[in-house]
């Protein structure tokens, strides 16, 4: 990269046709080692070898040259050249600024920045060296003296649009997302044309969960570049994320015209047709992100979630196990397997997963909770009252923890009752489950909860009998009403709500009742 002119004052001091032609030569150097960087080599070279070249002008060309081998990828080629100008010319800022991005693009950050510390000495007021040996730190990781950098060659030339984006870069990456897009607003002011400025900004209200605003970023960045893949793919992302599914569909399709070996592409579309019920299309999706990056943990993840919705646990743990075997801390794919276990039946298998899960996580309240429900489905209450317990402090206003809660302590012996009603307190009883509650306080009956579960929403209201009766059945077992208890159990289990874990604990809990009474 070049932002300086050549220096071709010398050659004015000549007149004949000889250094006409090499002036010809070196101007076409200059002039096309950006644009066409194999023609500005031959024409840097001629100029090189004709040996008619000042020592100013000799190191410009090398310079020059170095500039056209970076275009073309060539970066061992353009340090060799960066080094001649160098030799030719030891006070040349602008050979030391181009040797220092030829490093920084090498991933030598720390050289980049020597390189670069040259420039600066050299001219002080080198604006766009600060930016650049910002870039680096940057790319170390140390986002605060990018900053520093950055805000210097801000001061130098307060119009420099491009120090305000690449510290809108910065402090997205610190996550300082209000102060990002304050630095693209004053790109944009300054440049309004650039699309980029429009997609990152678009990108931090993407992260700020304002999907909305994103997506008219996004909007503007397409405008001005029609074939910027990443924001047609990030503009899907943000009406997926706003369930706006055929939107982000059509997005994602022209992200795939426009760039079809990108995989993440196939998975958000998988996702989105996932989540709109076509599981078959979604899995031809998984499978082409699967064939173009075998190696992506996410995918398999995705697609097992997929299985599990269709019912196929086998298949879905199969994906899981990949997808652990890719990322052994996959914190979320443990857990999700834990579960897909535990539809099996297998708890004590599921149990090592959420043992896992807890392992990675120990603040994971849904982790504690389904290993809680797992103890329970096998009878095991006092373990399962533990795990309860710590999910109950890690989220206490959630309803239904205090209640699985409360039935584990005193189906192991405990009333439990005093924690419930502290915990009852910072809870609103008048939405469901709030009866259930109230009846394990004492201050409601069976007929209040089945009247409280009854929903306009159909598959609401089954859902919420499966809860209600289950929750009656426990009462009955706490009060010593076993047979009671049967009759409720049954009456869960008629509500078809298969996939409830009230469901899974009533199956259990009639199985363990039965056996009783047959001894």
């Amino acid at each position: 990269m070049r932002f300086l002119g050549i220096a071709l004052s010398s050659v004015c001091l000549f007149a004949n046709p000889c250094w006409a032609q090499v002036k010809s030569d070196l101007t076409n150097c200059y002039e096309n080692d950006k644009t066409n960087p194999d023609l500005a080599l031959q024409f840097c070279t001629t100029a090189i070898q004709s040996g008619t070249l000042s020592q100013e002008n000799l190191a410009t060309a090398y310079n020059d040259r170095g500039i056209a081998y970076y275009n073309k990828s060539d970066i061992d080629r353009a340090m060799q050249d960066y080094d001649q100008a160098i030799r030719i010319n030891p006070k040349f800022s602008l050979s030391f600024y181009n040797r220092g991005i030829a490093y920084n693009s090498k991933k030598d950050y720390d050289r980049a920045i020597q390189e670069l510390d040259q420039a600066i000495r050299l001219d002080p007021s080198y604006s766009i060296a600060f930016v650049s040996r910002g870039n680096a730190y940057d790319d170390k990781g140390d986002h605060d003296r990018a900053i520093l950098e950055y805000n210097e060659a801000i001061r130098l030339n307060p119009n420099y649009a491009q120090a305000f984006f690449e510290r809108g870069i910065t402090y997205k990456r610190k996550g300082d997302l209000d102060h990002a897009i304050m630095d693209f607003d004053q790109d944009i002011r300054l440049n309004p044309t650039y699309s980029q400025a429009f997609y990152n900004r678009g990108n931090s209200y993407k992260d700020k969960s304002d999907y909305n605003r994103a997506i008219l970023d996004y909007n503007e960045a397409v405008r001005l570049n029609p074939a910027y893949w990443q924001a047609f793919y990030s503009r899907g992302v943000a009406y997926y994320n706003t369930r706006d599914y055929d939107r982000a569909l059509q997005d994602l399709d022209q992200t795939i015209r426009l760039n079809p070996n990108y995989s993440y592409a196939f998975v958000m579309r998988g996702d989105a047709y996932d989540d709109k019920g076509d599981h078959d299309r979604a899995f031809l999706d998984y499978n082409e992100a699967i064939r173009l990056n075998p190696n992506d943990p996410g995918v398999y993840y995705d697609r097992a979630v997929t299985y599990k919705r269709k019912g196929d646990i086998d298949h879905a743990i199969q994906d899981y196990d990949q997808a652990i075997r890719l990322n052994p801390k996959y914190a979320a794919a443990i857990y999700n397997r834990g579960i897909a276990y535990e539809n099996k039946g297998a708890y004590d298998r599921a149990i090592q997963d959420y043992d896992q899960a807890i392992a990675l996580n120990s603040n994971d309240a849904s982790a504690f909770f389904r290993r809680g429900l797992a103890q329970f489905y096998l009878g095991r209450n006092e373990l399962a009252q533990k795990d309860f317990a710590v999910a109950v402090q890690l989220r206490p206003k959630d309803a239904f923890t205090n209640i699985w809660s409360y039935v584990t302590q005193a189906r192991a012996g405990n009333t439990g009752s005093n924690e419930l009603q502290k915990n009852a307190a910072a809870l609103d009883l008048k939405q469901w489950p709030g009866k259930i509650i109230e009846l394990y306080l004492g201050t409601a009956e069976l007929e209040s909860v089945l009247a409280a579960a009854k929903n306009p929403d159909s598959a609401t209201e089954k859902n919420q009998f499966c809860e209600a009766y289950f929750y009656l059945a426990e009462r009955a077992l706490i009060g010593g009403k076993p047979l009671d208890a049967s009759s409720l159990f049954q009456k869960a289990l008629d509500t078809g709500q298969t996939t409830k874990y009230e469901y899974s604990a009533a199956t259990e809990e009639l199985r363990r009742l039965k056996s009783s009474s047959n001894h």
